[in-house]
């Protein structure tokens, strides 16, 4: 009807046309989107559950792991696992992730290429490697969508040893960088 309305004018059509789908777009998308809620809202809710679901599963297997490995830290003096990752010559930082630069309790203005550098020389330290791996996630951690208490009282007590622990191990390197001077 408005094609033959608007007559020989093809400007006049167009426009009129254009404004017809525009319309035709809007209320489309009106008309569908609340239907469409409904459904995204209930698949959404079911994955949730499921994630939930399988990260209760998880955290029955992590948490007595979690649990244990914060009162093995906790049991440990950062200034004498220093002092014998020294004498087994290694000079390390404990990174807080092991892809990561982030060494916690040194300043952010330090040197990180020095701090790589270190890093490389710890395979001669038994002690070096065994905090490592008692310092790092569980392999199944990767699956866990979100942390419970006991892994992120673990995050804290890990970071905290780890700020001891380089603070300790810098004290030492500039002490023997200035003896040498």
């Amino acid at each position: 009807m408005l094609l033959i309305a608007s007559g020989c004018r093809t400007e006049s059509r167009k426009e009129t046309l254009g404004g017809l789908s525009t319309l035709s777009a809007i209320g489309t998308a009106g008309v569908l989107a609340p239907a469409v809620i409904p459904f995204t809202l209930g698949y959404n809710a079911i994955e949730e559950s499921k994630e939930r679901k399988n990260d209760k599963l998880l955290y029955k297997q992590l948490d007595p792991v979690y649990e244990q490995r914060i009162e093995m830290i906790k049991a440990r003096s950062p200034e004498a696992d220093v002092a014998v990752v020294w004498n087994e010559g290694a000079r390390a930082f404990l990174p807080f992730d092991t892809n990561a630069l982030y060494h916690p309790g040194i300043d952010p203005g330090v040197d990180q290429s020095a701090l790589i550098g270190f890093q490389q020389q710890t395979n001669q330290s038994p002690l070096f490697t065994y905090l490592e791996t008692l310092l790092s996630f569980d392999p199944l951690q990767k699956e866990v969508k979100v942390w419970n208490q006991p892994i992120r009282d673990f995050i804290h007590t890990r970071g905290e040893y780890e700020a001891v622990f380089n603070q300790e191990m810098y004290k030492r390197i500039k002490a023997a960088k200035s003896a040498t001077k």
